[in-house]
């Protein structure tokens, strides 16, 4: 299911600042965090990057690098023009974020 832009801010999101560390790294993590929690579920879309980063007031660039920490965590999927869904638990890798697959 499509959420809003500002659920994701509100909900998903809260306090995602507050984390250590680099922040797309803190942002990946806040994200992981939600699919964890089932706040998304399997197949949901994530927000556009470039939307996502100027309603958390950060670069293009830190929602991009957030994003490929979850995508090499097999988290989610990147969809050339569609965009990143969460896949499914099964295809999940469990490595840490920031590591990535050999």
């Amino acid at each position: 299911m499509d959420r809003d832009l500002g659920w994701w801010v509100r909900i998903a999101l809260d306090g995602w600042e507050r984390g250590e560390g680099p922040r797309y790294r803190c942002l990946a993590a806040a994200l992981a965090d939600a699919v964890e929690r089932r706040l998304v579920d399997p197949g949901d879309r994530l927000p556009a990057e470039r939307l996502l980063a100027e309603a958390l007031g950060v670069s293009r660039g830190t929602a991009v690098r957030g994003y490929e920490e979850l995508a090499g965590s097999g988290l989610v999927e990147r969809r050339r023009g569609a965009g990143t869904f969460v896949r499914a638990r099964t295809a999940w890798v469990r490595t840490p974020l920031g590591t990535r697959q050999g």
